[in-house]
């Protein structure tokens, strides 16, 4: 985990470190991102990307394949203090997570979530089409 850091903490001052993890685990950060201390990028940021507008305030773990994106230039995403954020999540737009909150695996955020919450999309199983046999 410390080669990562280092290659992330290198990163921001050579643009070779930057390729280099998005080479070798598809996580890109932006250099105008603000990432607070102690965010654990759990394995080694696989599959995150986040974007320039983010705030990431300390103590946050983020696990793999985790977005934090933007749809419009003038939108922020913050992620307060002590925030868990699971692998998979989405998390789009112009959106605050309140501090010590949890969202849950695969789950879609588009709206601010009060400090202190868990946050998780409800599974509903859809079958649009399907030839099985069920016994």
């Amino acid at each position: 985990m410390r080669l990562f850091y280092f290659i992330y903490n290198w990163s921001r001052k050579l643009k070779g470190g930057v390729f280099l993890l998005r080479v070798l685990y598809g996580f890109e950060c932006p250099r105008k991102a603000k990432i607070g201390k102690n965010v654990n990028f759990e394995h080694r940021g696989l599959g995150t990307v986040v974007s320039s507008n983010a705030i990431i305030e300390d103590n946050v773990t983020i696990q793999h394949h985790v977005t934090l994106g933007i749809k419009d230039a003038d939108d922020r995403i913050i992620i307060g203090e002590n925030c868990f954020i699971g692998a998979h999540a989405f998390i789009l737009g112009n959106v605050k997570i309140g501090a010590n909150s949890k969202i849950g695996a695969g789950t879609m955020v588009l709206h601010d979530v009060p400090a202190g919450s868990t946050v998780v999309n409800p599974v509903e199983l859809k079958v649009l089409n399907s030839k099985a046999i069920v016994r």
